[in-house]
């Protein structure tokens, strides 16, 4: 994958080092392009994140996820740790570890494919994947998209639990409790636990989001009441309601985190979008592009300069992965050859003249591995 996509979002691999003959074909080295930091360093750190700073790491974001889901890729690892940064705020999406394609499938292929349930950190995993769904799309990346733009504004991560059934516990306390339709991908255990007629009816509590939308009452009175009433058109029964029922006593309450950004009605639009807990209904990587609270991230983004050039634009994508592949392989042999082929021939095989660090813990190993592979040939 990483030899294949070609995306100024997607961290690329610049050179593979390996033996040039199979039976020594133990380890690969791949060379990536050099990032300075990653968001969750960031995030973690006292800098200080503008709104436009927000709207421009989020653009790419889903910049490049829209790109992996145009060729049929789930990454399926969103978080803030594999989002590397420069300091130019040109933002690559990297470790593909858990990726996954994801073949066209009807209705009857879809309830027959397997898929794990054992991706994305827990802090931002998807409820699908907390009941245990095997068989969810491309909506596991958006919500995990969801939790990091909160994250962004709060500087905390938005939930935090211990348990992934804890977790479930957090998403509801949210949004409150879903619908019968919006779990039909869950395992049925799942669904009759959230679903119980003895549970108690969550109602959605946005209390966490509100307190960031002003720091002071006197800015929200004079421009907010209208906005969030529009909110209304796409939110779950009685979200409207929470808004003007709590929205004046938690723009008082709000913390006066210097790192906290307020959260705009646009904003708020925007994330609560992402964080749809029925997957179907989860926007696209593609239509939250063209959001307005979008429009300034795409116009900075493409203002970067690049090695004294223009920022990229989408059409110099390239690269195509062939999902297909994956099905001719069926045992670590066969993937094995098939990688070490794939990668002689694509590459002219020179070995590199490499530095070895004779003070490494690994050189002792790295020292008797060269001496037994010069003896043998």
């Amino acid at each position: 994958m990483l030899n294949t996509l070609k995306h100024e979002n997607i961290l690329s691999a610049q050179e593979f080092l390996l033996p040039s003959r199979l039976e020594y074909f133990q380890e690969i080295y791949i060379l990536m392009e050099l990032m300075q930091t990653d968001l969750h360093k960031i995030m973690s750190s006292s800098q200080i994140l503008t709104i436009n700073h927000i709207k421009l790491f989020l653009y790419q974001i889903l910049r490049g996820l829209k790109y992996l889901h145009s060729v049929k890729i789930m990454h399926r690892d969103i978080k803030p740790g594999n989002l590397l940064v420069n300091s130019n705020c040109l933002l690559k999406i990297c470790d593909f570890g858990l990726a996954r394609s994801l073949p066209d499938q009807d209705e009857t292929s879809k309830r027959n494919l397997y898929m794990t349930t054992e991706v994305v950190t827990q802090y931002y995993r998807a409820p699908e994947l907390l009941m245990g769904a095997t068989y969810y799309n491309w909506g596991v990346d958006i919500w995990s998209v969801g939790c990091i733009m909160a994250e962004m504004f709060t500087r905390k991560i938005l939930f935090e639990s211990g348990s992934p059934i804890e977790q479930l516990e957090l998403i509801t306390d949210l949004l409150g409790t879903p619908p019968p339709s919006a779990t039909r991908y869950a395992c049925p255990a799942a669904r009759a636990h959230i679903l119980h007629p003895s549970s108690l009816l969550k109602l959605p509590c946005l209390d966490p989001l509100l307190s960031l939308h002003h720091t002071t009452c006197s800015d929200s009175n004079n421009s907010s009441p209208n906005a969030f009433k529009q909110i209304h058109s796409y939110s779950t029964n009685g979200c409207s309601q929470t808004f003007s029922k709590n929205h004046d006593t938690h723009c008082k309450d709000a913390k006066a985190d210097p790192r906290r950004v307020p959260l705009t009605p646009e904003a708020l639009h925007l994330l609560l979008r992402t964080l749809s807990f029925d997957p179907d209904h989860r926007i696209s990587a593609d239509r939250a592009l063209t959001h307005g609270f979008l429009k300034e991230g795409r116009r900075r983004f493409e203002g970067l300069k690049v090695g004294g050039k223009d920022a990229m634009s989408c059409n110099k994508w390239s690269g195509y992965y062939d999902p297909g592949c994956e099905s001719r392989l069926g045992s670590t042999q066969r993937i094995k050859a098939a990688l070490h082929a794939y990668l002689m021939d694509i590459y002219e095989w020179k070995n590199p003249p490499l530095l070895i660090n004779q003070f490494s813990p690994l050189y002792p190993k790295f020292k008797k591995t060269a001496s037994h592979m010069s003896s043998s040939s």
